[in-house]
């Protein structure tokens, strides 16, 4: 983008409208009133709620200036960065969000190579999500953002009709919230178990142990990257705490 624009003017494109995809594209299509897409298969469900289908990887670049990737890792997104059709090959001044969980050295490498390529007209935010479907639906994920300042301020307006976001820093920052998230997650799987088993054990009744547990998690908000329910990030909308 040559110049700043603001949020509501930035022609958004999007890519990878699988399951998580699918209902965000929903919310920024009811935000926004506009979403050009590309995808392998026909979407005319999206495109009823008012998305704009292209041919090719490379016609979205072309009539984006920001383009929101929902796949499953950095390798399918690989697969439609070049040739003629590719997204460089329609890429003028694009910011690229990649919301896929991947490596944070495999983001900065491709965001390296993005921007030799390009000549510095291509830039990248990672923006990894946490929620699953149901917070896709709802609009309540939490968005793990990485990259320079003033991009990542305009991902976070772009993507707010999904949930909150917080900048964590440089870029790769947001991949390696999602992998520390990933840690809290299995572990927590793990202690549950282990706590079933040990109530199991024990003479308690594993239901009645359940209840309890879900009441002392309903106590406690979930926040991203350690901050607490009173940060100002956090405060102008509050999450669910996580079912696991």
């Amino acid at each position: 983008m040559t110049s700043p624009l603001a949020a509501e003017d930035v022609r958004l494109g999007m890519i990878g409208t699988g399951a998580m995809g699918t209902p965000m594209a929903h919310h920024l299509i009811r935000a926004r009133g506009r979403l050009a897409i590309w995808s392998r298969m026909p979407r005319p469900d999206l495109v009823e709620l008012g998305a704009s289908p292209v041919d090719t990887p490379g016609e979205l670049a072309a009539h984006s200036d920001a383009v929101l990737v929902m796949l499953p890792d950095l390798p399918d997104l690989e697969r439609i960065l070049d040739g003629d059709d590719g997204l460089l090959a329609g890429a003028e001044d694009l910011l690229l969000l990649i919301g896929s969980t991947s490596s944070p050295t495999g983001v900065r490498a491709m965001a390296e190579r993005l921007g030799r390529q390009s000549s510095g007209r291509v830039r990248v935010v990672d923006c990894p999500v946490s929620g699953g479907v149901d917070g896709a639906s709802a609009g309540t994920l939490s968005i793990m953002l990485g990259g320079a300042d003033a991009d990542a301020a305009l991902a976070a307006q772009i993507l707010s009709p999904c949930g909150t976001a917080v900048h964590l820093g440089p870029l790769g920052a947001g991949e390696v919230a999602k992998a520390c998230n990933q840690l809290v997650v299995a572990a927590t799987i793990v202690a549950l178990g282990e706590a079933t088993e040990l109530a199991a054990r024990s003479g308690s009744t594993s239901t009645r142990c359940g209840r309890c547990w879900r009441a002392a998690m309903r106590a406690r908000t979930c926040c991203p990257a350690g901050r607490t329910a009173s940060s100002p990030v956090t405060t102008a909308r509050r999450e669910p705490p996580p079912t696991w």
